[in-house]
């Protein structure tokens, strides 16, 4: 019984060594349903306008919001990448409209976003950042060896490595 409990607490300490195993393609793919979803409400909602009145409008517009707000949440509370760090999504979604806004999350983020989260959990688990305690690492490929909360290294990341694929505003 004490080894199957010692090896339990390896087990959970590996994995808390390795926070950033969970944020997988698996991870990806609930990025990708919560994205789908917010586009089928779009597209029922617009081909639905003209029939729907009263409360049952703005309910629906209510929940559109929400289903957008839902995806962003995700992908912050998941990732700690705040979409708005994107200038030019953050622009852009702000003049669409809710379709071509799902649109643009499904063809232009989703893909350049997948491929980020992939090349950030490889330089995470490829020795790039020590995790020290709760919420807080050390990123070793700077000779100062900063310290960091979770969010301010996806940050660092998103600066110092994919400038070209997400225009950050501070």
């Amino acid at each position: 019984m004490r080894n199957l409990e010692s090896a339990i607490e390896k087990f959970q300490s590996k994995v808390k060594k390795l926070n950033f195993q969970s944020k997988d393609p698996l991870q990806l793919e609930m990025v990708k349903e919560k994205i789908s979803r917010y586009k089928a409400e779009a597209e029922f909602c617009e081909k639905n306008i003209e029939e729907i009145y009263g409360l049952s409008h703005w309910t629906m517009l209510s929940d559109l919001n929400e289903s957008a707000n839902a995806m962003h949440e995700f992908i912050f509370e998941t990732y700690k990448f705040n979409t708005e760090w994107d200038e030019d999504m953050a622009n852009y979604l702000l003049k669409a409209t809710d379709i071509e806004a799902a649109n643009y999350l499904m063809d232009e983020f989703f893909p350049r976003f997948e491929e980020f989260i992939k090349s950030y959990v490889e330089w995470y688990q490829d020795g790039n950042v020590e995790k020290m305690g709760e919420d807080n690492y050390i990123e070793q490929t700077t000779q100062w060896k900063k310290k960091f909360t979770e969010e301010e290294l996806m940050k660092f990341y998103v600066k110092e490595y994919c400038s070209d694929q997400f225009n950050i505003n501070n």
